[in-house]
């Protein structure tokens, strides 16, 4: 388009500088082509802007019908209303649509929420973003079903959102697209089956143990300080505390590396980048995602502009930390490789738990991942080490938020528990099946993730022209996937999931009772489809092994003081929340 425009304005300058030589007679005002070049094409960059943030999305997009907050034409207290002025100025959103409005709202998910409330009975709600853009909502279980698995091959991830993430993740799965996420994803999934997934538990029992001994010393500290007014009581922070135990879940789950981030204070360092500073995987973390306002900027503005040349500070340690975990894997894939083709050759192999030593086996000759590069196998790891732990650890600090808010949720999830830990027999601790089998916890768990989901949307694009629902969306049409949608999705209720109940086989399956149960689609914490998250069975025993534990030795009972959620975001983190707990 771009091209187009510059060829019609030569076309245009040249035309009218040869229709004034002619006119004059002279020939010396070829320089004025120039200066109508530039005349041409600012007033046709001008008509285009104009016509497509103001006039095509409100009168000609085949999208126009679709309702939402940019198209309900309000109307004067008079009652007279000039039809482009009143679209123009609706809500405030001349040029920037919405995008002013969700940057500055309480959550990433709250517009979402509230547009859905509004329009409750449309499956599809539209929103005009930056320069006239349009946005569609997924805003029915239908919907969800055409976009996630009827035709979930329609739809790709948007260009931007892939070059953002493909920085620190490379090649991995959740960037992949079409033949080749359906060739990798084959892979992947053997390493994330029930079976493979239960051999991990040991892992679990042994982190959830730590994390209460990790309570136990902030009561201490806290008795030493003189706070808890006689009462066997701390304070923890929560983002905090949770994001270093899941670090250490799931550098043990993927590496079997033991970080070691709750059980004391050094971390294990693994290589660096020659010359650079050295750091924990915990340590990269908060260099990738610990962002100032500057430094999130600056990636977002990347996927429009390249800007990761710059001499700044922000681009240096980005880089820096990017550099430092592709070296540190390739050289955890390559050791680990040569010690188990090492113990295999003298007929000592044995097969460990982690995931790592899981792809390395399946990527040998004759394995579900033959012939998978370490470049690809870096990039799954990466992206299975951020999406593993942020997100569970922000669930996890939302249940507890959520205890801590709701007496009632948390006597009736503890009552449960005990009843389970007082009928056992044996004095080990209760196998993850019979976590699994508690309908409670079930629910609960359920619900927290439905009200506060680890990612808050799902971002993405038509690669052709595709009917949803009745409505005909046309390629490039972007796309926002929000599971926090309807009447009351604000409310925490974990009884509205009493209609179904835990699978006999455990792993968190669901059977449907006799009651009317809600589509599967009306859940979209996981996504569903063929691009389901991995690993969905994985985060939900870390997530119900940690909350049986601390459910059955603690209480939570407030929250200290204010907090924030971070806007924008990709996932629901809060900042400075701080829980008060005591020792039962």
């Amino acid at each position: 388009m771009l091209l187009f425009y510059i060829s019609l304005s030569a076309f245009q300058s040249i035309a009218l500088t040869k229709f004034q030589q002619w006119r004059s007679g002279t020939e010396g005002v070829g320089s004025v082509s120039l200066l109508y070049f530039a005349l041409f094409f600012l007033a046709q960059c001008a008509i285009l802007n104009i016509y497509g943030a103001l006039i095509y999305p409100r009168f000609v997009s085949p999208l126009r019908r679709i309702p939402g907050p940019a198209v309900s034409k309000p109307q004067s207290s008079s009652g007279a209303c000039f039809t482009l002025t009143c679209y123009v100025i609706q809500d405030g959103q001349f040029f920037f649509g919405q995008a002013i409005k969700l940057f500055k709202a309480p959550t990433p998910t709250s517009l979402y929420t509230e547009w859905s409330k509004q329009h409750p009975e449309s499956p599809l709600i539209r929103y005009l973003t930056v320069g006239g853009g349009e946005v569609v909502v997924v805003n029915s279980p239908d919907a969800f079903k055409d976009i996630m698995q009827t035709q979930c091959y329609s739809f790709k991830k948007p260009d931007r959102l892939r070059h953002m993430v493909k920085e620190f993740t490379g090649k991995g799965i959740g960037m992949l697209e079409f033949d080749e996420h359906k060739a990798h994803r084959k892979m992947l999934n053997a390493a994330f089956t029930p079976e493979n997934v239960r051999r991990l538990e040991p892992i679990f029992q042994q982190k959830a143990s730590e994390f209460g001994s990790l309570l136990d010393r902030a009561i201490d500290v806290a008795i030493a300080g003189g706070d808890g007014n006689g009462v066997a009581s701390g304070i923890i922070d929560c983002t905090e505390t949770f994001n270093k135990a899941t670090m250490d879940v799931i550098c043990m789950a993927l590496f079997g590396i033991n970080s070691d981030n709750i059980g004391g204070d050094e971390n294990i360092v693994s290589p660096c980048v020659t010359g650079k500073k050295q750091y924990s995987f915990r340590d990269a973390y908060q260099a990738i995602f610990a962002m100032s306002t500057i430094e999130s900027v600056l990636m977002l503005a990347d996927s429009f502009v390249p800007l990761r040349w710059l001499p700044c500070e922000a681009n240096r340690k980005f880089k820096t930390t990017t550099n430092w975990l592709n070296v540190t894997l390739h050289q955890i894939i390559q050791e680990r490789r040569n010690t188990m083709l090492s113990a295999k050759s003298t007929g000592s192999h044995e097969h460990s738990r982690d995931i790592l030593a899981h792809l390395i086996e399946q990527s040998l000759p004759g394995g579900t991942a033959e012939g998978m590069t370490d470049e690809y196998m870096v990039g799954h790891l990466l992206f299975l080490l951020l999406a593993g732990h942020d997100t569970s650890s922000n669930s996890l600090s939302w249940s507890v938020y959520t205890l801590a808010t709701q007496p009632n949720i948390q006597e009736r999830l503890r009552r449960e528990v005990r009843e389970l830990s007082s009928n056992r027999i044996a004095s080990s601790p209760p196998s993850f099946a019979e976590i699994d089998a508690l309908p409670y916890l079930h629910n609960v768990v359920r619900e927290v993730l439905r009200v506060y989901p680890p990612a808050t949307v799902m971002f993405r694009q038509a690669v052709n022209d595709v009917t949803v629902q009745g409505f005909r969306l046309p390629k490039g049409t972007a796309i926002d996937l929000s599971g926090h949608l309807g009447e009351d999705a604000d409310e925490v209720r974990p009884e509205r999931w009493d209609a179904w109940e835990p699978s006999p086989t455990g792993g968190g399956e669901k059977k449907q009772r006799q009651t009317a149960a809600p589509s599967p689609y009306a859940y979209e914490v996981f996504g569903n489809g063929p691009r389901v998250c991995l690993g969905k069975q994985f985060a939900l025993m870390e997530i119900k092994m940690f909350l049986f534990a601390m459910a059955s030795r603690y209480r939570f009972v407030g929250v200290e003081g204010e907090f924030t959620v971070a806007n924008p975001s990709f996932v629901l983190r809060p900042a400075m929340m701080r829980v008060r707990f005591e020792k039962l």
